[in-house]
C-alpha cells in the first residue's frame, strides 16, 4: 500500500487499483522553476502538495492501463502538456482523465473545474489533502462496478441516511462538497458544477 497522508477509505480503494508514485515529480526548487516558467505562482501550498503527493498516478482498474485517471502534483501536471489556462491565482495540482482540473489557491484552498462543460472553477476543499481525497473518491464513484446515478437537487443527506452511510469528514468541506460512504457505496452532493447550475447529488447504485 502506498504510504501517503490520505484517509484509510481512500488508501483501501487505491490498493485495489493500480497506483504508484512513478510519475514526474520534483523538489521544491525544480517545481517552482517549472511553474514560474509557465507563468504560474509557486505558492507554498502548491510546493507542499508536490512534496507530499507529487508523482502519484492512479489507474482505474477497468480503463486503459496505459492512461492514468489522475496525474497528481503540479510538476507532473505541467510536465504532461502545454497547459496555459490562467484563472485568478489558481495553480493546477491534479489532472483527471475526464478533463477535470483540480487547483490550489494562494491560501491553500482547493478548487475544481470540469473543463469540458464549465471552464470556471468552484471551491471544493479546505486544503490539498482534502482536494486529493475528493479527486480519488470521484474516481471511485465513476468507476464503481454497479455504476452511479445523478439526481437533481441536494439529496445527499437523505440518500446517505437511507443507506446507513456515515459522513466522510476528510472529504466534506462545509457546503462546497459533501461526502458520505463506506468501502462499498458513495454519495456526494455539490451546490453546483460538473455542468449543472444548481445542487446535484451523485450516488453509486
Amino acid at each position: 500500500m502506498l504510504e501517503l497522508d490520505l484517509p484509510p477509505l481512500v488508501l483501501r480503494w487505491l490498493a485495489d487499483q493500480r497506483a504508484d508514485r512513478a510519475g514526474a515529480r520534483a523538489d521544491r526548487a525544480a517545481a517552482a522553476a517549472l511553474l514560474e516558467g509557465r507563468g504560474f505562482p509557486a505558492h507554498a501550498a502548491v510546493l507542499d502538495f508536490e512534496a507530499a503527493y507529487g508523482g502519484l498516478r492512479v489507474f482505474d482498474a477497468a480503463a486503459d492501463p496505459a492512461v492514468p485517471s489522475l496525474v497528481v502534483g503540479p510538476y507532473g501536471c505541467f510536465s504532461a502538456g502545454p497547459y496555459t489556462g490562467h484563472e485568478r491565482d489558481l495553480v493546477p495540482v491534479i489532472f483527471g482523465v475526464d478533463d477535470t482540473i483540480y487547483t490550489l489557491d494562494a491560501a491553500g484552498r482547493g478548487w475544481v473545474c470540469a473543463a469540458m462543460v464549465e471552464g470556471v472553477s468552484r471551491p471544493s476543499a479546505r486544503d490539498g489533502r482534502q482536494l486529493l481525497t475528493q479527486a480519488i473518491l470521484w474516481r471511485a464513484l465513476v468507476a464503481h462496478p454497479a455504476g452511479f446515478d445523478i439526481v437533481d437537487g441536494a439529496h445527499g443527506a437523505s440518500r446517505a441516511a437511507t443507506r446507513g452511510l456515515p459522513v466522510i469528514a476528510d472529504a466534506t468541506c462545509d457546503d462546497d462538497e459533501r461526502w458520505w460512504g463506506d468501502a462499498a457505496q458513495l454519495v456526494v452532493e455539490i451546490p453546483r458544477g460538473n455542468g449543472y447550475p444548481g445542487p446535484m447529488t451523485f450516488a453509486t447504485r
